[in-house]
């Protein structure tokens, strides 16, 4: 997130939405939108349903202790067995949700970061939006500098948390 932070000024990079939403939302970098957002969605599921299946695997693990409290225990080992199960596949899946949500992410920033020039990365001057067919660069250089230096460079100031 802090690479997002330091070279896209003036957006929300502080949150998974801000980054993906910003890039799904502004035009398509390599890939179509739709597809990227289905498999953001995908991913989110997936993390979700591991999830239920965590919870699933808790209650399972609870009512099999208390069956064996209640001097069941094949009962009850049937039921720790069917909730360390359930935990197995809750961690695989939120896993699998997690790296995937996190691959879009980085991908999507990455692009982002290909589209900016070179001497402009990191500078608070950078604007970067096209505007009837002419990308606006900046104000103090509107078609970009010529070179890998820009004289009138301004760090982008890191928020304070």
């Amino acid at each position: 997130m802090a690479i997002a932070q330091e070279h896209l000024p003036g957006y929300d990079a502080g949150g998974i939405v801000g980054i993906f939403g910003y890039c799904s939302g502004r035009g398509d970098f390599g890939g179509n939108r739709r597809v990227r957002k289905f498999r953001y969605a995908v991913y989110t599921a997936t993390a979700l349903t591991g999830g239920v299946f965590l919870t699933g695997g808790v209650m399972y693990l609870m009512a099999g202790t208390a069956l064996i409290l209640l001097h069941l225990p094949i009962e009850g080992f049937k039921g720790w067995i069917r909730g360390l199960g359930f935990l197995f596949i809750g961690v695989k899946l939120l896993n699998f949700g997690y790296n995937g949500m996190e691959s879009e992410i980085r991908r999507a920033s990455q692009q982002l970061l290909k589209n900016i020039p070179k001497p402009c990365r990191g500078c608070q001057n950078y604007h970067g939006v096209e505007y009837g067919g002419v990308m606006l660069v900046c104000a103090v250089h509107p078609e970009g500098v010529k070179g890998d230096h820009c004289p009138d460079h301004q760090k982008t100031i890191a928020p304070k948390n």
